[in-house]
């Protein structure tokens, strides 16, 4: 299944420092750093955020109940294969724990930057999408977050998606897993292009759907609260989608 951009008849993009929290139409994400031409910035993907090791000091340091800290990021215990990141990644909040039901920023295939409201459709780095990214320098969330986080592998995200009961919670779903443990996806849409402007980004679909980035192909999981079940598709690379960092046990 190929998702094709849609129309301009959802909301415009909407800049991230005006938009509030918890599926509204202008959530708040915090200020997004610059980004580079090419969407990347730093020669080495890491962006200058990490130590030596990575870890800040932090790693193993207990945090909420069912939660973990990795590198000063919560990271939650679903009894599953990796800790998955209590919050989305938010280009604006690095080092920050993150608000797990604010949107964060939306990134495209490969790059370390979140995307801003007028790209070129270019402007983003020439990955192959049959390339494993996870822990590379392509890899945002092992840039913005450091040490052990990456990006989830599909089989990871397929992990997800079968072991936990799947709920819609007021602008997002909860993964709730055997053990009793959560997380909250926001559905914070994903930017396409305008199909009548290839230089400018649309905001579209907030509040119904989110797209959660893997490590491999270009593919998303898409949670829909319309169709209800959860699927992995593949959107083009130039899409820019959330991403949920994880982080190996």
């Amino acid at each position: 299944m190929v998702l094709l951009a849609a129309c301009s008849s959802e909301p415009p993009y909407v800049p991230a420092a005006e938009r509030e929290e918890k599926g509204s139409g202008d959530q708040n994400q915090g200020e997004k750093p610059s980004e580079e031409e090419n969407g990347n910035s730093g020669s080495n993907g890491n962006n200058g955020n990490n130590g030596d090791d990575g870890n800040d000091g932090n790693d193993g340091e207990s945090g909420d109940e069912g939660t973990t800290v990795i590198g000063g990021h919560k990271g939650v215990d679903l009894g599953l294969s990796v800790y998955w990141g209590a919050a989305n990644l938010d280009g604006g909040n690095v080092g920050a724990d993150g608000n797990p039901f604010a949107p964060g920023s939306l990134f495209k295939w490969g790059a370390i930057a979140p995307v801003t409201s007028s790209e070129a459709v270019t402007s983003f780095p020439e990955v192959a999408v049959d390339t494993d990214i996870a822990g590379s320098g392509y890899d945002a969330a092992t840039a913005l977050w450091g040490g052990s986080w990456r990006m989830p592998t599909q089989a990871e995200m397929e992990e997800l998606v079968s072991s936990c009961e799947i709920e819609w919670e007021d602008g997002g779903y909860r993964f709730t897993a055997p053990n009793g443990e959560s997380i909250y996806l926001p559905t914070a849409g994903y930017c396409d292009l305008l199909p009548d402007n290839p230089a400018v980004y649309d905001l579209q679909y907030i509040s119904r759907r989110g797209y959660y980035r893997v490590s491999t192909g270009s593919v998303c999981l898409m949670l829909d609260r319309e169709e209800g079940s959860p699927a992995l598709i593949t959107v083009p690379p130039y899409a820019a989608c959330s991403i949920r960092p994880v982080s190996s046990r």
